[in-house]
């Protein structure tokens, strides 16, 4: 009997372990959450180059009275000589620095444009010359100018001062204003017809080509706004005005006279030209910032 009860003891003793571990296999375990990637804050502060491309126009004011002297005459033009305006695409280079300071970025940027920007227009002025001892009748005068100006750089380097709408927002809308640079060449062909009613063979045909390359400095005014794409890259769109005032312009070169009765004569040319000149250019570019990129970090 002893023995029984032992051995009873002993399977119940199994029974109830084996029912405790069936118990604790159907209790759920509590599902562990994934970890919620979090960005780490966004900042504008940093070094950074770039490029862009884009389009441009200016017009250009000329004035002067650009007189030439043939066989006598003094073929003067008006003193407004008409104007034009230069359009053309652009494509360049920018590098800057920011500081990020809450809403706040504080910057300064220089940027670098090859150009291609051309216009002309035709300045035409006619009238009578005074008589001339020995030949009959007046003398009738016209002359035509051709002006042309082609823009090959621009330059800029300026200050930027940009709000973002909350400290650590990817998109940044900023002003700036600062120093302005262009290059640019200028030219002026000239054709000029003296009629005398002498006949066909007192006529006189004169024609000149003149040239200039110059270089100047201005002020410029722009506004844009920039978006931060992915680690360091952002893309940005601005707009540029850039005003050089009036300079004056010294365009040399040669010219000829000729007339079936007369020999003909060529000599040197030089007229000195006031251009004013103000310039629109919008661009799209594309920065990269040197610094720390932005991680994506796991919290629990």
């Amino acid at each position: 009997m002893r023995r029984l009860a032992l051995a009873l003891l002993a399977s119940s003793a199994v029974g109830v372990g084996f029912g405790q571990a069936v118990s604790a296999a159907d209790i759920p375990v509590k599902a562990r959450r994934a970890p919620v990637p979090v960005a780490v804050p966004y900042s504008w502060s940093g070094f950074y180059v770039g490029a862009h491309v884009g389009v441009g126009w200016g017009r250009k004011q000329w004035s002067g009275p650009g007189c030439d002297t043939f066989d006598g005459f003094s073929l003067c033009g008006g003193a407004n000589r008409g104007s034009h305006t230069a359009t053309g695409p652009l494509g360049g280079v920018q590098a800057g620095f920011n500081l990020q300071s809450g809403y706040a970025v504080f910057g300064i940027e220089a940027q670098y444009s090859w150009a291609n920007l051309k216009g002309d227009h035709r300045d035409t002025a006619s009238g009578v010359l005074p008589d001339i001892p020995g030949v009959p009748g007046p003398a009738l005068f016209t002359r035509t100018d051709l002006f042309a100006t082609s823009i090959k750089g621009i330059g800029t380097i300026a200050g930027r001062i940009g709000l973002t709408s909350w400290p650590n927002d990817r998109t940044l809308f900023y002003v700036k204003g600062g120093a302005a640079y262009v290059k640019e060449d200028y030219t002026q062909s000239l054709s000029a017809t003296i009629d005398r009613t002498c006949g066909s063979n007192c006529d006189i045909t004169a024609n000149g080509q003149l040239s200039a390359s110059h270089s100047r400095w201005g002020w410029m005014a722009g506004i844009g706004v920039e978006y931060g794409l992915f680690d360091n890259w952002s893309a940005k769109v601005e707009y540029n005005y850039l005003d050089f005032g009036n300079k004056s312009v010294t365009l040399v070169g040669s010219g000829c006279a000729l007339s079936a009765n007369f020999p003909t004569t060529c000599g040197a040319l030089s007229h000195v030209q006031e251009v004013r000149q103000e310039i629109h250019l919008i661009k799209f570019g594309l920065n990269y910032r040197f610094g720390g990129k932005a991680p994506v970090v796991a919290k629990y």
